[in-house]
């Protein structure tokens, strides 16, 4: 639920030679759902007159990607690199991020709706359930979505992205997380698409603390360019964050867990602090936490081979 934050998947030319697709075709409405390799875009129907567009890439067990703001499904694309080989990855633009669909009024970005979309992808596109990876705004969507439809997640990994009964501890009690959560005021704001897009888009750039390559800047400056689209992202912040000076989560509560969970945290996050992970086990039955102590908030690029190595046999066991 930080700053800005982003997956259309690249896989390296051996992966696609072993999943037999063709890279330059869209994959039909059908493709992939039981076949177990998947190369290509589709659309999903998820409500009345939304629909999410959805890479998809990879050959293996299914595993459903949830990006976070200001982020896209490319923005996994680090971590996808490392787990194409092994994993079948379906990673939605939520909605309001195009090419899929942006609502126009802001109560469809509440937490529900959108927790809807997500189940909708996987029962669409993993039927007999996904592991379920998510960062910031994904990972509130995923936290909810695992509490109410845990038939449809075999496994959770949640990455920087705060428990929603916890966050809400945090900014009633803890101070420093108050003042570390003031950003989100600007991003309530009807200031807010004005200040951020300045200078095109550079404080969003600016955000990512220098970890986008010039390739990755442009991606993102064209994607935050698409008619409608920075006003949908800040809009699930405008659906579930109530302003004032003690900014804080207006998001469904006693979110209990009793899938087994993976929590991965960088500790220097600026934005979520670690007393996110205090008293995490008293919502998640089955939890892990694994700390990294040199990432921030957008660990997905500082370390995406240590995130696939934790990944990788969590999503593995059955």
């Amino acid at each position: 639920m930080g700053r800005p934050g982003l997956i259309a998947v690249i896989i390296a030319s051996a992966a696609l030679a072993s999943c037999g697709d063709d890279d330059s075709q869209p994959a039909p409405a059908d493709a992939g759902v039981d076949a177990g390799c998947a190369t290509g875009s589709v659309r999903v129907p998820t409500a009345a007159g939304v629909a999410l567009q959805v890479s998809e890439r990879g050959c293996g067990p299914d595993i459903v990607l949830l990006h976070g703001f200001p982020e896209f499904a490319f923005t996994w694309d680090p971590l996808a690199e490392l787990l194409a080989a092994d994993f079948r990855l379906i990673a939605p633009d939520q909605r309001g991020y195009a090419p899929s669909d942006i609502p126009a009024d802001v109560a469809s970005y509440q937490v529900t709706p959108l927790v809807d979309d997500a189940a909708a992808v996987i029962r669409a596109r993993a039927p007999g359930g996904a592991v379920v990876v998510a960062h910031d705004w994904g990972g509130i969507v995923a936290w909810v979505l695992a509490s109410r439809h845990p038939e449809l997640v075999r496994g959770l990994v949640i990455i920087n992205a705060p428990h929603p009964d916890v966050f809400r501890r945090e900014v009633a009690m803890s101070a420093a997380q108050r003042q570390a959560s003031q950003y989100m005021n600007l991003f309530l704001s009807t200031q807010a698409e004005g200040i951020l897009s300045a200078n095109n888009y550079q404080p969003l750039i600016d955000g990512f603390d220098g970890l986008l390559s010039p390739t990755d800047q442009a991606r993102y400056r064209a994607a935050w360019a698409q008619p409608g689209t920075l006003t949908g992202g800040l809009n699930w912040y405008r659906a579930n964050i109530a302003q004032g000076p003690t900014p804080g989560p207006a998001v469904p509560s006693d979110v209990r867990i009793t899938v087994r969970t993976l929590v991965l945290w960088g500790t220097q996050d600026r934005f979520l602090l670690t007393g996110n992970l205090d008293g995490l086990d008293s919502y998640v039955s089955r939890l892990t936490v694994q700390r990294f102590p040199n990432s921030g908030h957008w660990i997905v690029y500082q370390e995406p081979a240590a995130l696939a190595a934790a990944i990788k046999p969590f999503a593995a066991a059955p």
